[in-house]
């Protein structure tokens, strides 16, 4: 026996959702499970470039201030007391360093932090100096002070350009142990640092650092000590070690060997005991003559993989559940569609088996149902026939028996006898007409109502064909009237005159004006005898019977349906008439669909405030131009049209008369360019036209040209007349590109380049256009991510007193070291991230770190040095600034003089009185206040008179002619005068010369900022600059 179709259906379903489900895990499982992998190793990456960083910093931090040390005015010449002091100070502000000690040319130790001083002419470091005259960091050896690694920073120390002596800076390697140890990412994960020569500098066994294991030689050192635990050393004060050969797996070996030759990567290795790891290695370069150090970051494989084995098992178990429910719910599925076809099943089985009580329950409001009440109908006819059948063979029945009693005395009736049992065959054949047009009516609903055309016209001709089958007609024709009911038209015909299709014909004659006027079906049985058949050129001569049905929506007569007959009379019943009737109804109903369709078709791909196509027929448009132009079939040019302005006029006048300038704008655009272009607006006040043909540049100027003209012109906007202009961006295509995405962007990007050039012009799209837009996106991903991975640091220029002797302030300046784009210049990014709001985080982060530098001057005891911080317009409208400069003082624990904001003329341009409200919040706080680069901007005395600040800062533009231009030199008098008399303390900035700084004394400027004094600083050459400046 064959399954049910639910059973086949069950199945079928079943295996497909099995099938999907399993091959779904599977392949997410490989390729999850592979990208997981890669993820870790990436992570892995990014931990030891970020180590590395930690490490080079802290390294260079150290290089810098032992060269610093070195590099000190006159330090040989110091006697041997305050050299000693300036080393044991130095130590303990920096205690990473374990000895500092400086030497003579000799090899003895002048002077040391802590310890007792000794030669040091024979140890390795101090004669390799002494040969190559360069400074560097040494490799990792055991220190005779401490008798522990350590690797020395040696800077030699120089008097008028000659050599005078050498500075030696011990590091322990403990120092750089702790800061590998530190690190983490997670189970199974450790990092290990080796120097130039392979050495073992930091690494979490101790123990291999202690016996400095050399990764390179594969061997280790191991301090030779004597019965009393004392280090053995040679007749020259070198220590004694004994080299001893370790084994490593030959696939670390590998890993080491590229680390140390400068390679960076990721990879895998084993080690002897069995244990796959992931690990990531990279070199760190190191300052001066000194030979990189290599880092490798490793992580158990296992650990890192640990979190697919538990995803892999939740989402088995996972997919589990979901196949079951997909499996009951498919059975229930099933059953829902089965059930209602095995009623029917059974229903027919009853009628076939004789029973015609069977109804079909009658339980949604689909095709089923539909079919359901057509059946329950037809089964309720043919009971009534086969009732009446039965009533009147019974009846016959009971007379053809008295017949047969009185066969013999009722001879003469016997032709009356057969006349009405005529009459009755004549009785059937009608019941079986009537269940004929019946089925012939359900075919023909069927098929206009599933069998719909695309088409107005493939619906009107379903229709006309299905009413000509309905009731079996020779001929006929269907037509629509015009919206006022003044035209008819033919729209498809069955044996008419082709020449009447679609031609404009009278509606007050014939059947035709009846139909229209009183909107109910009419019939003419004899039409050759019809008085309107005269004045109806659309029916043949030989038509002989019409029937023409109303197409009635919401009451109003839109058009009529024709059936005719020709040659003989053709009567027409009432049944037949309400089966017209309702089919027309019907009709109705399809051609009211399609008109919906249609609607709902122009809503998506039209722009409902022009009527133009919008971006949807845009994009299918321009990709099937594309297509073509890849084929080599076409060319053409695209215009990108942006109106100047239109937001001035939304915000002054509403939106309403900037959709009316919108409006008229996309008329003047279709006139400029013709019926033949494609014009889209593809929202807001943006345009493309494409004009398919002729791809030349100078068309496409002209056409430019022609459009800059016809948009750039006046407006009425409510009383007011507005001059309005357009930037259009013209690409042409293939030349240009030919992918839909691309040649738009480019199109875009001339346009901007259009706006960028004073707009109310136009310009071609240029690769460089193109390029410079890519490196601006680029270069905003960077900024974005440059604040989360720490690519941003400051440096801090001091501001001197006038005679130089004592410093009041420091400047923080941001600087960013992208890895991507090495140093980027403030005056590049600083106004890409105002531009993208980015400046909001950066000048948050720029605040806090500037208040942490303050609360360590603080801690210095210079809690009168103010830190200054420059303070963008869009930082100052922000509504939480105020609140967010307060906060940052308090977390930092300072005060609020020791921070000083730095604003421009430009912050007031957007709102005056708030920004000036803002401001005095900051100042009644107590936060100093600064007007930077005063004279470059909006300069006013009135302005300047109500602004709540408290320094004036002197632009560097001003400061650069003083000493050989007469007038500047008046101004930059008259700006310091002015700022005095106003209460304000003057600064200058970027003072470069000694002849500049003398002017300055003389005209009683208050403090200077440039190189004259210093350049920007580190933090830590900072604090030791106040050290060094501010004790004396």
């Amino acid at each position: 026996m064959l399954p049910s179709i639910r059973q086949q259906l069950t199945l079928i379903i079943c295996s497909l959702i099995l099938l999907a489900m399993v091959s779904t895990l599977t392949i997410s499982y490989s390729l999850i499970a592979a990208d997981y992998e890669t993820n870790m190793q990436h992570n892995n990456s990014v931990m030891s470039e970020s180590l590395a960083g930690n490490i080079t910093q802290f390294m260079q931090n150290a290089y810098n201030i032992s060269q610093f040390i070195a590099e000190y005015p006159d330090l040989e010449k110091w006697d041997t007391k305050r050299q000693q002091k300036l080393l044991a100070d130095t130590t303990k502000l920096y205690p990473f360093f374990q000895v500092l000690a400086v030497h003579n040319l000799n090899g003895d130790q002048l002077a040391r932090s802590s310890g007792l001083l000794a030669n040091r002419s024979e140890r390795w470091w101090f004669k390799m100096f002494m040969t190559e005259k360069q400074p560097f960091i040494s490799k990792t050896y055991y220190s005779l002070f401490s008798e522990s690694p350590v690797t020395t920073i040696v800077h030699g120390i120089y008097s008028n350009g000659n050599l005078a002596g050498l500075l030696m800076a011990d590091i322990e390697t403990n120092k750089l142990q702790q800061m590998v140890e530190n690190y983490n990412s997670g189970e199974g994960s450790y990092a290990y640092l080796l120097d130039g020569e392979g050495v073992v500098i930091a690494h979490p066994n101790r123990q291999q650092v202690a016996e400095l294991y050399n990764y390179k030689t594969m061997k280790k050192k191991v301090l030779l000590r004597d019965a009393g635990g004392r280090i053995v050393k040679d007749d020259k004060n070198n220590e004694i070690t004994e080299e001893i050969n370790f084994d490593v797996a030959s696939s670390l070996q590998t890993i080491i060997t590229k680390a140390m030759a400068g390679e960076i990567g990721v990879g895998e290795y084993t080690d002897l005991n069995g244990e796959e790891y992931l690990c990531a290695y990279r070199t760190i370069a190191l300052p001066g003559a000194s030979a990189p150090w290599s880092l490798i970051v490793v992580q158990k494989k296992s650990a890192a993989m640990a979190f697919m084995e538990y995803v892999t098992v939740k989402t088995t178990i996972v997919g589990m559940l979901v196949i079951v429910f997909a499996i009951l719910l498919t059975i229930w599925f099933s059953r829902k569609i089965t059930n209602p076809l095995i009623d029917v099943v059974n229903a027919t089985n009853q009628i076939k088996e004789g029973d015609l009580a069977v109804q079909l329950a009658i339980k949604s409001s689909n095709e089923i149902n539909a079919l359901a009440k057509n059946f329950n109908q037809m089964v309720a006819e043919l009971r009534q026939h086969r009732e009446g059948l039965e009533e009147l063979v019974e009846a016959r029945t009971v007379e053809l028996g008295a017949a047969n009693q009185e066969l013999t005395a009722m001879n003469e009736i016997l032709e009356d006898t057969n006349q009405r049992l005529n009459d009755e065959n004549k009785a059937r054949c009608q019941t079986e007409g009537k269940l004929v047009l019946r089925e012939r009516q359900y075919r023909a609903i069927t098929s206009l109502l599933i069998r719909a055309g695309d088409d107005t016209e493939d619906i009107l001709a379903l229709i006309l064909h299905n009413a000509v089958r309905l009731l079996n007609s020779a001929a006929g024709y269907i037509g629509l009237f015009d919206e006022g009911g003044k035209t008819f038209y033919i729209h498809n015909g069955i044996g008419i005159d082709a020449a009447l299709i679609r031609k404009p014909l009278p509606v007050e004659v014939g059947m035709k004006w009846q139909v229209y006027t009183s909107g109910e079906i009419f019939y003419v049985e004899d039409y050759r005898n019809y008085p309107g058949c005269l004045d109806d050129k659309r029916m043949d001569s030989s038509a002989s019977s019409v029937i023409m049905t109303p197409l009635k929506q919401a009451g109003k007569v839109k058009g009529v349906l024709v059936l005719s007959w020709e040659d003989n009379i053709h009567p027409v019943n009432k049944e037949d008439l309400d089966a017209l009737r309702q089919f027309g109804d019907l009709a109705v109903v399809a051609l009211e669909r399609d008109m919906i369709e249609k609607k709902i078709s122009h809503m998506a791909f039209c722009d409902p405030l022009t009527g133009l196509p919008n971006r949807a027929s845009l994009t299918a448009f321009l990709e099937a131009e594309m297509e073509k132009a890849h084929r080599g079939e076409t060319q053409g040019i695209i215009l990108f049209i942006d109106l100047d302005d239109l937001k001035a006029v939304n915000d002054n006048f509403g939106h309403s008369f900037g959709d009316n300038i919108i409006v008229a704008a996309s008329q003047q655009i279709v006139v400029a360019v013709g019926e033949q272009a494609f014009v889209s607006r593809i929202g807001g006040d943006e345009f493309i036209v494409i004009m398919p043909g002729k791809s030349s540049r100078g068309r496409a100027a002209h056409i430019a040209d022609i459009v800059l003209a016809e948009l750039c012109k006046e407006y009425e906007v409510a009383t007011q007349k507005i001059q309005m202009s357009a930037s259009i961006g013209v690409a042409v295509y293939p030349d240009d590109g030919d992918r839909a995405e691309d040649i738009l962007k480019k199109a875009d990007s001339a346009m901007y380049a259009a706006k960028k050039a004073g707009r109310n012009c136009w310009r071609f799209y240029e690769p460089i256009l193109l390029q410079a837009a890519y490196e601006k996106m680029m270069l905003t991903n960077g900024l974005r991510r440059g604040l989360e991975r720490g690519e941003f640091f400051l440096k801090y220029q001091p501001q001197f007193t006038a005679k130089g002797d004592r410093i009041v302030g420091f400047e923080a300046l941001l600087r960013w070291n992208s890895p991507d784009h090495g140093f980027v210049s403030p005056a590049k990014f600083i106004p890409l991230s105002e531009q993208n709001g980015l400046i909001l985080p950066i000048g948050q982060w720029v605040l806090q770190e500037a208040c942490r530098f303050a609360r360590r001057l603080a801690d210095m005891g210079k809690e009168s040095i103010r830190v200054a911080v420059n303070i963008s317009s869009r930082q100052l409208m922000a509504d939480d600034f105020v609140t967010h400069v307060r906060t940052s003082i308090e977390n930092a624990g300072i005060k609020p003089w020791q921070i000083e904001i730095e604003i421009t003329e430009s912050v007031f341009i957007e709102s005056m009185e708030e920004s000036v409200f803002k401001l005095c919040q900051l100042r009644d706080i107590g936060v100093i206040l600064a007007l930077d680069d005063f004279g470059t901007g909006y300069s006013s005395l009135t302005y300047l008179r109500s602004l709540p600040v408290g320094v004036l800062k002197i632009d560097k533009s001003f400061i650069d002619k003083i000493s050989n231009d007469k007038m500047q030199l008046q101004v930059v008098g008259s700006i310091i005068d002015l700022g005095h008399n106003l209460g304000l303390t003057i600064v200058a900035e970027g003072v470069e010369l000694e002849e500049q700084l003398n002017i300055l004394k003389v005209l009683g400027c208050d403090y200077i900022q440039g190189y004259i004094f210093s350049k920007p600083l580190t933090e830590e050459a900072a604090a030791m600059l106040v050290v060094q400046r501010n004790n004396t």
